[in-house]
């Protein structure tokens, strides 16, 4: 009888990404809670939005938290500063070009969502995922060219 073991023939995974640096599309409330999670955890974040102020409530609103978060005993004084340090703001999808991620947390107004994914795309880097606020069964309709990764596909090669 053949001993023999038939296997499975193995392909290599596909290279590991990465991620340095976090766009996030959107200053309200779900945008800069991602921010400020994301932030917290180490990586460096951009929130981007068209307005102005919403920027600098949004990163006024991470303050205060993480002061929160600190009183509680929840972080340090130094994680906090660390966190602030880490979060800057954009008013123009350029200054996403460089981000490893990026996450689209601006509206829930899917022909809204298109428009930013339209205009996001041209900036991104090849090798960048981007993300929507959405259910995967919605986000088909969102990815406007198959060459750059998409909302509804994530990081592709």
């Amino acid at each position: 009888m053949d001993t023999a073991v038939k296997t499975k023939k193995v392909t290599a995974a596909p290279p590991v990404t990465f991620v340095r640096k976090v766009g996030i599309i959107g200053a309200g409330q779900m945008g800069s809670g991602i921010a400020h999670v994301i932030a917290l955890a180490g990586y460096n974040v951009v929130i981007n939005d068209l307005k102005k102020e919403a920027l600098e409530k949004a990163v006024g609103v991470i303050e205060k938290n993480l002061a929160r978060q600190v009183t509680r005993g929840l972080v340090t004084e130094a994680d906090m500063k660390a966190t602030i340090k880490r979060i800057g703001v954009a008013q123009s999808f350029t200054e996403l070009g460089d981000a490893d991620l990026v996450v689209e947390a601006a509206t829930e107004d899917e022909s809204v969502k298109r428009k930013i994914f339209a205009e996001l795309c041209p900036h991104l880097k090849k090798d960048a995922c981007s993300r929507a606020t959405r259910p995967p069964s919605r986000l088909r309709a969102l990815a406007p060219r198959p060459t750059v990764p998409s909302a509804s596909s994530g990081c592709t090669s």
